[in-house]
């Protein structure tokens, strides 16, 4: 499967995922994209699960769907719902039961942040995927508190955080944004003269470091689980901090 990390705040929108194609049938390993910009409706996109769709590898797939679709739809929504009609006319029943789950984030007309969970499948209450189904699920958030006005300076991390893949990984990653954020809140409110982001490229590289020691936990163990390299899609705030 793989990881991908989303994560809204003040600064902007970032968008992580490691790079790492495991396939179940021969075993083979390979990097690829799992994060895809839209970058004519200021939006980004990631994914994790299945390998293919309609029988062609997924990355490749991706592109080509944006390559279409921004050719016509000129509002982040119109994406999210075409997107989710041409995966569920397009994957295989096999590729619906291995399933995939889209996270696709960025900024509406209103310059607020918009988030789309497109999705076959749920969870359960301990985190497992389950009940893979063959149509597809479109919710959307719009994050209108996380305004560029409500920045915490002292919290750079202060928003919205999603995430979705493997179990394990998840929690690995989560608990790892913990502990270094605990360390960072030492280093930052000492008199070492550092300081927190206050941009969201600053941001971008401290949460880049933090998935990247997360991959390095399985490299050194010879898991496969999540690979390198970790890619960002950075999303800036249209609205300037104040």
């Amino acid at each position: 499967m793989s990881v991908i990390l989303t994560v809204i705040t003040p600064l902007g929108v970032i968008h992580l995922a490691d790079s790492l194609f495991n396939n179940p049938d021969t075993g083979e390993i390979k990097q690829g994209d799992k994060i895809f910009p839209v970058d004519a409706l200021n939006a980004a996109f990631s994914f994790a699960g299945v390998n293919s769709i309609g029988g062609m590898e997924a990355p490749e797939w991706f592109h080509d769907f944006i390559y279409r679709q921004t050719l016509g739809p000129n509002v982040l929504e119109d994406f999210a719902e075409a997107l989710k009609n041409e995966l569920e006319a397009q994957m295989s029943e096999e590729e619906k039961t291995v399933g995939i789950i889209i996270h696709l984030a960025g900024y509406n007309a209103d310059n607020f942040p918009i988030f789309y969970h497109i999705r076959n499948l749920d969870s359960d209450s301990n985190g497992n995927y389950v009940d893979a189904t063959m149509d597809f699920r479109l919710n959307e958030t719009i994050l209108d508190s996380i305004t560029a006005s409500n920045f915490d300076q002292d919290d750079p991390l202060k928003g919205m955080l999603y995430i979705n893949g493997i179990l394990d990984a998840r929690q690995i990653l989560l608990d790892t944004i913990n502990a270094i954020g605990r360390f960072n809140n030492q280093i930052w409110t000492s008199d070492r003269g550092l300081y927190p982001p206050t941009t969201i490229e600053g941001l971008g590289t401290m949460l880049m470091a933090q998935f990247q020691l997360a991959c390095a936990l399985y490299n050194v163990s010879n898991r496969s689980d999540i690979g390198p390299p970790i890619r960002c899609k950075l999303i800036s705030n249209p609205v300037p901090l104040k």
